[in-house]
């Protein structure tokens, strides 16, 4: 009876943010994880299962959003990340800790 009536009383806003903290909390750690936008990095996952290898990641967007090469990056493998969007670069340069980054400006 007085669970009822608290939910009813219960505005939206919090039922939303209590059921975003119980989804964190009840975390399922057989879920696999993907950053790209489609999955792609779980199938390259999949392909190069223990394999260390390099990748090129041409024209990032971010480097952990919608990234097709961050688990690759988690993983270990080295990789070179050539971007003309020189307003993400010092993101990428902050994310993978890079030290000496040099930047080519071509005019178009």
């Amino acid at each position: 009876m007085i669970i009822n009536i608290i939910k009813k009383l219960t505005p939206l806003f919090i039922k939303n943010f209590l059921r975003r903290v119980l989804s964190f909390l009840t975390w399922d750690p057989w879920v696999n994880y993907s950053y790209s936008q489609e999955g792609e990095d779980m199938i390259l996952k999949r392909i190069f299962e223990n394999k260390i290898g390099f990748y090129i990641d041409v024209g990032a967007h971010h480097p952990k959003r919608f990234s097709n090469t961050h688990l690759l990056y988690k993983k270990g493998c080295p990789g070179i990340i050539p971007t003309i969007n020189f307003s993400i670069s010092h993101l990428l340069k902050n994310f993978f800790k890079i030290t000496s980054l040099n930047f080519i400006r071509y005019k178009i």
